[in-house]
């Protein structure tokens, strides 16, 4: 299955976006926001990820895994 992009300026899949944050420890409200974003990056740092606060397809697998 194809896993939606997810960046600061998402706003369609809201499930993705709910799972990203209960993964990263957002506020989990279905909307990407500065916390969520600020949260992504922490966690593509912590997992030697590209820190550029999108959900690709890298930072899913890491997500997901």
């Amino acid at each position: 299955m194809e896993k939606p992009l997810c960046s600061i300026n998402s706003s369609g899949d809201k499930t993705a976006i709910r799972y990203i944050q209960w993964r990263t420890g957002s506020a989990i409200d279905g909307i990407y926001g500065n916390e969520t974003l600020r949260l992504v990056k922490q966690y593509q740092r912590s997992n030697r990820l590209v820190i550029d606060g999108i959900v690709g397809n890298g930072t899913w697998q890491s997500l997901l895994s």
